[in-house]
């Protein structure tokens, strides 16, 4: 991840890196997903954000002179909730604008305060987010100064989780590979070490479709994946495969620690951390195994016709010659 941690890396079970990207080039970041509204932040950078108003019409006369500071986080668990996505209370609340069940358009309710890594403060404001897909929204200093109004149609990015936005520039970045060629992020995130106490770590987040288990305190040339269930929280790898040693002023990883990968090429993959270089280098060493090759079986089985999917109760299985055939459950387990 280079240096000073400077990239994030993304990368496929089946093909090793993908893409190395700077994470300098981004403050926003903005679903492409029809029926998502998440609007992410760059953390990893230093960006904070903070609601200054529940109310648009304040967009003139928004001051931080008595302004409650509460930093707004990205979800840990999901890619579906960013930092301006904090604190909505569920549908049809998505934090930074309500949802109409008429139009099905989203529109704006808030005004945020971003502050960005160099210290300059700017007022932001998502005006709606429409059906046909067209986010529009609003960056200036607090003075209205600078004052950039944008609509960027989120399907031209469908291939990608989000489109990126660089405020200092304004420009609108596509820096992601296609969603379906990656299977992890190495990246640099806020991490919540307490309650409500955040601290910028390097560490792993799994991409959408992409499932894992964690497997702590077992020999990694034993351990059974069978016995682990898997979730797609996006930070079940997260940071805690290594520690800094105080001692030695080096990073020791863990060698009792193993991660289960369904990866986006149906294969289920371990993976073990072996070391970790820090700061200087950004070097990350690690050794991965096909655990289980279920792309190879789905494979032979191309031929066959599986209907009705979804299916509730029953399906039917159409092949051309008797044949024998194995039911797995989303945990890779026979059933």
């Amino acid at each position: 991840v280079g240096p000073g941690y400077a990239n994030d890396v993304y990368y496929s079970f089946a093909n090793g890196v993908v893409k190395t990207e700077t994470r300098a080039n981004w403050h926003m970041a903005f679903t492409t997903k029809i029926v998502d509204a998440a609007v992410r932040i760059n953390e990893g950078l230093g960006v904070q954000a903070f609601v200054a108003s529940t109310n648009m019409n304040d967009w003139a006369t928004i001051d931080t002179a008595g302004m409650t500071w509460n930093a707004l986080h990205n979800s840990a668990n999901t890619w579906a909730e960013g930092a301006l996505n904090d604190g909505a209370n569920g549908h049809p609340d998505y934090g930074w604008g309500t949802y109409n069940n008429i139009t099905h358009n989203v529109t704006g309710t808030k005004i945020y305060v971003l502050v960005l890594p160099n210290g300059a403060v700017k007022k932001v404001a998502i005006d709606e987010m429409l059906t046909s897909g067209n986010f529009t929204f609003r960056v200036a200093n607090l003075d209205g100064t600078s004052l950039v109004t944008r609509t960027v149609n989120k399907n031209n990015y469908s291939s990608k989780n989000f489109f990126y936005y660089d405020v200092v520039n304004d420009s609108v970045i596509d820096r992601e590979p296609n969603k379906a060629d990656w299977d992890m992020l190495f990246t640099r995130h806020l991490e919540e070490i307490l309650p409500t106490q955040f601290y910028p770590v390097t560490g792993v987040y799994i991409n959408n479709g992409v499932t894992a288990s964690k497997a702590a305190g077992v020999d990694t040339t034993l351990v059974d994946w069978n016995n682990y269930t898997p979730t797609d929280s996006i930070t079940i790898i997260g940071s805690n495969w290594k520690a800094f040693n105080n001692n030695t002023f080096t990073w020791t990883v863990d060698d009792s620690l193993s991660y289960f990968i369904n990866a986006q090429d149906g294969n289920l993959y371990k993976l073990v951390f072996k070391q970790f270089a820090g700061s200087s280098t950004g070097n990350i060493v690690l050794a991965t195994s096909v655990a289980s090759a279920f792309g190879v079986e789905e494979a032979a089985l191309a031929s066959a016709k599986v209907y009705p999917n979804p299916a509730n109760g029953f399906f039917m299985v159409e092949v051309e010659t008797q044949s024998n055939a194995v039911l797995y459950n989303v945990a890779g387990q026979t059933v």
